[in-house]
Parts: C-alpha cells; structure tokens; sequence
C-alpha cells in the first residue's frame, strides 16, 4: 500500500496550489512543529511521501480532496492543548464558505 502512494506521488506532476491549499498547507507545517512531529512522520500517517509533504507546506503542490480530508482529520486529531484548539479554528476558518485564502483587500 505504501509503495502505491509512493509511485502515485513520483508521478505528480507539482501543480502551483490554490490559496486554500497553501493555508492548509501552513497549517500542517504549524501542527508539525507543535506536536514535533518530523514531515517524513506526518507522511507516513498520511501515506504519501515526505517531498509531497514540503510540497505542501511551501505552496508547491495542489492538494487533493481525499488528501485534504486526511490533513484536516490528522491537525484536528488532537485537542489537549491550547495550540490545538487554535489549529483547529484555523482549520473551520479554511471550511466556511466563500474562504479565499483569508486575503479581504
């Protein structure tokens, strides 16, 4: 199972993400570096390679729904602390309808 997303993330082709996707993106980077979790350990959670994950977190590559409802359900996972709860606001805020990237100018 590994080795499939493995070959599926070698053969995507990086595609500029959407505002959305590089907010996500940022806040998978901040739940990484609060819970100390390395991006090659987030991959594995999320099946996918630690380049896609960089990817991800510097704008560099869409992201699909099915891996979108993945990093939405791994930064919500946890709630114990204050910094969580933060995340998952941020989380809601990329849900609610008309969300452009929290750009307002």
């Amino acid at each position: 199972m590994a080795q499939t997303a493995i070959r599926q993330n070698l053969l995507r082709t990086p595609v500029q993400s959407s505002a959305p996707d590089r907010a996500l993106g940022a806040v998978l980077r901040r739940w990484c570096m609060l819970h100390r979790v390395k991006q090659s350990d987030a991959a594995q959670r999320l099946g996918v390679t630690q380049s896609t994950i960089s990817r991800w977190e510097g704008g560099l590559l869409a992201i699909s729904p099915t891996e979108r409802r993945a990093i939405k359900q791994l930064v919500a996972s946890r709630l114990e602390a204050a910094a969580d709860r933060v995340l998952v606001g941020l989380v809601a805020e990329l849900n609610r309808p008309g969300f452009a990237g929290g750009s307002n100018s």
